[in-house]
């Protein structure tokens, strides 16, 4: 095995360049040492055995940094002698998506043919960013300083040295490719500085700094009088200054450049306060018009060597004017130009010409020929910055967003977030904004949380679809696996606001974002004497202005000194940083006027009298002369309440009231409008209007919006207001064979979304067997179910019933199948009680632990719903005879029933055994 030489050591040395290691080591072992190479069970690198196909796919993975996505692949290759359960199968198919390999053209693969010296200098060439010719790879690689003695076939060891050459080689971008991959470190100044400035014409200069820069924080960039931009270019250390189309540089005009706080893309270096020196603009160059490139079907660009401005039109005649054209420029280098028609296959004759500069200068006029070659490609993407919230993402054309309607969603439309998400699939942006080929996503709602986070464009989104401007759609999903750093800092409350427009509410601001889906348990409201108060409602809103603010209701108007006590509440960082308890005072005092407008009114004709409901928002003066039992505060269709014979008295509470009209019907009255006169709230505030009509509306008797199962006996039924009285009888339910009444029935009443729930008990002799059985219907039996109003509910036949009834594991035939024991070669499947759900991310819920080490999901294993619709587990790792491995799924996600349903927590343990076959 030839190892490294002892002058490459000392040159490893005086340049800083590569690690450091004994000159006793092989090629093999440094890139071990490197994380590169991880070798057999045992650690063992083999270096004097072949390395096979297959084994070369994972080499490319890691040479392109994405062994962890390429391992967790999920979809098939469509190579013949690669089975699907192989070990490498995911890195095969991974490799053929990204064009690594096209296996040997008849549809195979080789996955274990020993690779050959041309097989690994095309590998090594194509991960380096080259277009690869077959026949010359060896020269070509050699040329760049990798080659080496190959033997027939290759051994591991010649492999890896043409691998360690290859990592020490700049790729394409001009980047030494160890150190894009973090395996080689490169020299780090000790200072930023600005290294160089160029004028380029009068609305563009580029300034190189030393080292990288953090794109976020490019601090101040100013030429006095100018107004600019300034864009970090790829590079990372070149950061391009552009001046406004109106704010451009006078020719030969004298400025200074002042740059102040500027940051190094680690952090640690920050250029404050420079000043250039005197730098002139001059621009004596002719702009130059580069070429002609076709962009769609219809549309073509071109680019000029400097910017021209926008205010002269270009002319632009395609084919002596045989086609329309529309020109759009904005000051930039590229001209953007669209036709009337589409073009077809062939060459097109371009005539340019009115073309200027910043300097006045007019570009000489120029012919160019467009070819028109279709575009047969979809798109593809890279990730061009990352963040909490925000990921940019860049296609290698322009791409185009349509709803199922075959409808172009527009940049920032609603629609286009169903498109993306990150880790989940409910982790939609809450923006998208799509400029040609950027689009950018931001996370404000659901951040992205720290450490590998993957980033998913879901091609097929609510039946939408992706395509770029020929037409050509993205027919599989996009996945990148990104690197997020979050915070570490828990939320603090920053304020109490009591002054709110709701007597019931106060305001909670918030240092940062913490979870929207945190509820009242975080919360306890105490008045003065230390009693709870109950708490309606939290509502959660994050302003434009990046306030966080917690909206905390209470089921009683607040007035007077308060406490509340604070607990349980994280930010949405991976680190879930779990605020300390507070407990904070605060005075709320009511001095909101009540709206006469929110005031509703409904009435029941009983025939021979009529019953009005008035109800309020909130709690009202129920004495005095703003009092709403005062009768001479109403007028009902043109009839003055007389006490002698009608009423009126408090219904429910203070923000309701029932008049009853004695011996009248709503025929009797001029119309159905109830007038208000002005009135006081319980706390005295009189309404701003002094008087208000309000329409009334008939009492519409009440009825089932939901029906879903619970378990095997019980079912839930929802109605659309208040029930007062609920019987057994009052309901039918008809199954597949009968129909009958429920055994028994309890309610309650929820007034904030003015709902009642029933919950109903099967008859033991009908129960449901399966969790995915359901009742035919549900009938509601006329005149038995009361509603508050006194009206009882019709007929009415609720067919829509829902599975409620969460899917179990069922123990028993797993004890069957297994005995509780698999052997190393052997995945599991799980059997429950009813058809599962399919879902990506159906390995997120277990929790696997192999001797008390928990598995990483996704990488040691996957669960994916089989052809019998049940969950198979898979194992990525090298299971051993008496492993004891435990499995436990709680408070489930995604393992769910068709319907929805999570299924119910449960927990086994198994044991490897020897594998017989």
């Amino acid at each position: 095995m030839k190892r490294v030489l002892s002058l490459v050591l000392v040159l490893v040395l005086v340049l800083g360049s590569f690690p450091v290691f004994a000159d006793t080591t092989t090629y093999g072992e440094q890139l071990f040492e490197m994380g590169l190479l991880k070798g057999d069970e045992n650690g063992n690198l083999n270096e004097d055995s072949i390395l096979t196909r297959a084994e070369m796919m994972v080499v490319l993975a890691r040479l392109y940094g994405v062994e962890d996505e390429a391992m967790a692949f999920p979809l098939p290759s469509t190579f013949t002698d690669v089975p699907a359960d192989a070990w490498y199968a995911p890195y095969v198919a991974y490799a053929q998506l990204e064009g690594w390999t096209v296996g040997y053209g008849d549809g195979t693969f080789g996955p274990n043919d020993a690779v050959s010296e041309q097989m690994v200098a095309t590998f090594m060439l194509r991960a380096l960013g080259y277009d690869v010719v077959w026949e010359t790879a060896v020269a070509d690689a050699a040329e760049l300083g990798i080659d080496a003695v190959a033997s027939t076939p290759m051994l591991r060891g010649e492999v890896f040295e043409m691998m360690f050459d290859t990592i020490n080689t700049e790729n394409t971008e001009g980047e030494v490719l160890g150190e894009v991959l973090g395996v080689l470190e490169p020299a780090v100044p000790e200072v930023l500085e600005v290294v160089s400035i160029d004028v380029i014409n009068l609305v563009e200069m580029e300034v190189v700094f030393n080292t990288e820069l953090d794109e976020d924080e490019l601090g101040d960039f100013d030429v006095e009088d100018h107004t600019l931009t300034v864009d970090l270019l790829d590079d990372g250390t070149t950061v391009l200054v552009t001046f406004d189309n109106d704010s451009a540089l006078d020719n030969q005009e004298e400025f200074e450049l002042e740059i102040d706080g500027t940051t190094s893309v680690d952090g640690e270096l920050t250029l404050e306060d420079f000043v250039s020196d005197e730098l002139t603009a001059f621009d004596a160059t002719i702009p130059v018009a580069l070429g002609v490139e076709l962009t769609g079907p219809d549309t073509f660009e071109i680019t000029f060597s400097e910017p021209v401005v926008e205010d002269e039109e270009i002319e632009v005649v395609v084919e002596s004017g045989v086609y329309g054209v529309a020109v759009d420029q904005d000051g930039t280098t590229v001209v953007e130009v669209t036709l009337g028609a589409d073009l077809e296959e062939g060459d097109y004759e371009v005539e340019v010409s009115g073309a200027y500069d910043y300097a006045g200068f007019k570009a000489l006029d120029k012919t160019f020929v467009l070819e028109f070659v279709e575009d047969d490609d979809a798109p593809v993407a890279v990730v061009d910055s990352v963040n909490e919230t925000e990921v940019v993402l860049v296609f290698d054309e322009n791409v185009f967003f349509y709803d199922d309607d075959d409808d172009e969603i527009l940049s920032e439309d609603e629609e286009l977030v169903d498109f993306f998400y990150h880790s989940y699939t409910a982790y939609n942006p809450d923006v998208v904004a799509v400029d040609g080929d950027e689009v950018t996503l931001s996370f404000d709602d659901n951040p992205l949380p720290e450490g590998t986070v993957k980033i998913v464009v879901d091609v097929d989104a609510e039946d939408g679809y992706i395509q770029d401007a020929w037409g050509n759609e993205i027919e599989s999903n996009l996945v990148f696996f990104v690197e997020v750093v979050v915070d570490d800092a828990a939320p603090e409350v920053v304020s109490i606001e009591t002054e709110t427009d709701d007597p019931y509410t106060i305001d909670i601001y918030f240092s940062e974002d913490v979870l929207e889906w945190a509820d009242e348990d975080n919360y306890v409201l105490l008045d003065s004497d230390d009693e709870e108060i109950d708490i309606d409602d939290v509502d959660y809103e994050v302003t434009d202005d990046d306030e966080y603010i917690v909206t905390i209701e209470a089921d009683e108007m607040l007035e007077g000194s308060y406490t509340i006590e604070i607990s349980g509440l994280t930010d949405d960082s991976l680190l879930v940083n779990e605020m300390e308890e507070v407990t904070l005072a605060f005075t709320k005092v009511d001095e909101n006027a009540p709206l006469l407008e929110d005031v509703e009114a409904e009435y029941v004709d009983n025939g021979d009298e009529l019953v009005v409901y008035v109800m309020f928002e909130e709690d009202m003066a129920t004495e005095g002369a703003y009092s709403i039992l005062d009768p001479e505060n109403y007028i009902i269709g043109g009839y003055e309440i007389d006490l002698d014979d009608d009423s009126i008295e408090l219904f429910g509470g203070a923000d309701a009231v029932k008049i009853v009209l004695d011996g009248k019907s709503i025929e009797d009255l001029d119309d159905e409008e109830v007038e208000i006169a002005r009135l006081a709230d319980a706390e005295g505030n009189k309404t701003a209007d002094l008087y208000v009509s309000v329409t009334m509306t008939e009492v519409e008797a009440l009825e089932i919006i939901a029906v879903s199962t619970i378990d095997d006996n019980h079912v839930e039924v929802v109605v659309d207001g208040k029930l007062v009285s609920v019987t057994a009888d009052g309901f039918i339910v008809e199954d597949a064979d009968s129909s009958h009444e429920f055994a028994a029935v309890s309610y309650s009443y929820d007034s904030d979304d003015d709902e009642t729930t029933v919950i109903a008990t099967i008859k033991s002799y009908e129960q449901m067997e399966y969790p995915d059985e359901t009742p035919v219907a549900v009938y509601v039996v006329a005149e038995e179910l009361e509603d508050d109003k006194g009206q009882y509910m019709a007929e009415q036949t609720f067919e829509d019933i829902e599975d409620g009834w969460a899917p179990s594991f069922d123990e028993d035939q797993f004890e069957d199948d297994y005995d509780y024991e698999m052997t190393t070669s052997d995945s599991l499947v799980l059997v429950f009680d009813e058809d599962m759900d399919e879902n990506d991310y159906l390995a997120a819920d277990f929790v696997i632990e192999v001797n008390g080490d928990e598995l990483v999901a996704f990488t040691d294993f996957d669960v994916e719903l089989d052809d019998d619709d049940e969950l198979e587990i898979t194992f990525y790792i090298d299971l051993e005879v008496d492993d004891d491995i435990t499995i436990e799924v709680e408070d489930a996600d995604y393992v769910t029933d068709e319907a929805g349903n999570a299924v119910e927590d449960f927990d086994f343990e198994v044991t490897v055994i020897e594998d017989v076959k």
